[in-house]
């Protein structure tokens, strides 16, 4: 009988994935060994310039699909001037360029499906952004405080705005929102009229 309930909860235990921290070409991943995929993390020396990211990296001779730019990963990188996203993620990760302030322009694929949380919070260089189509799922507080920023066009089929993802926008000029938003919230007070901004329908 114990036996049996010993080899049961080891059954039932969560199944562990391993990951293994590499550097490759300045750029550092997460491995996912039992996945064959990586995710860009953060660096110990920190990140600079431009950033181009694969869509595969080789690690000990296996071939991992690069899919998620992790959470924090360019977390108050500011020496980043600009980053190239490539068409195998399908993830930008919770704070994942956070405050930025060097970051001039990124390019976003439409493999992308989700950006989370803060993901572009506080990056006061960027001056306008295109989310892909593909992006179905945007975390709240996605452009907070980019006093920046004056363009944003916003992906086709999303219904609502998230909270916050326009707060502290100082300089947005023009919001180019999909018919598919039925809501923009009370807390997007840059987008109700409360400063000059245009709201471009498509």
């Amino acid at each position: 009988m114990k036996k049996y309930l010993f080899l049961t909860l080891v059954l039932l235990a969560p199944i562990i994935v391993y990951a293994d921290i590499v550097e490759i070409d300045g750029i550092y991943y997460d491995v996912i060994v039992k996945g064959d995929v990586a995710e860009v993390t953060r660096s110990p020396i920190g990140y600079n310039g431009d950033i181009v990211i694969p869509e595969s990296i080789t690690y000990d001779g296996k071939k991992y699909v690069v899919t998620k730019v992790g959470n924090n990963a360019f977390h108050l990188e500011r020496g980043v001037t600009s980053v190239t996203i490539p068409n195998s993620v399908t993830t930008i990760g919770n704070s994942a360029f956070w405050n930025c302030t060097g970051l001039c322009s990124i390019i976003i694929p439409n493999s992308v499906s989700a950006i989370e949380y803060g993901a572009f919070s506080g990056c006061t260089a960027l001056r306008s952004i295109t989310l892909p189509n593909s992006a179905s799922t945007l975390g709240t507080s996605l452009f907070s405080f980019c006093t920046g920023l004056k363009s944003v066009v916003l992906p086709n089929g999303i219904t609502a705005i998230p909270q916050d993802m326009f707060k502290g926008c100082s300089g947005i000029e023009s919001i180019t929102i999909p018919n598919s938003v039925t809501t923009t919230g009370e807390y997007n007070q840059e987008i109700k009229g409360e400063t000059n901004v245009e709201i471009i329908p498509v």
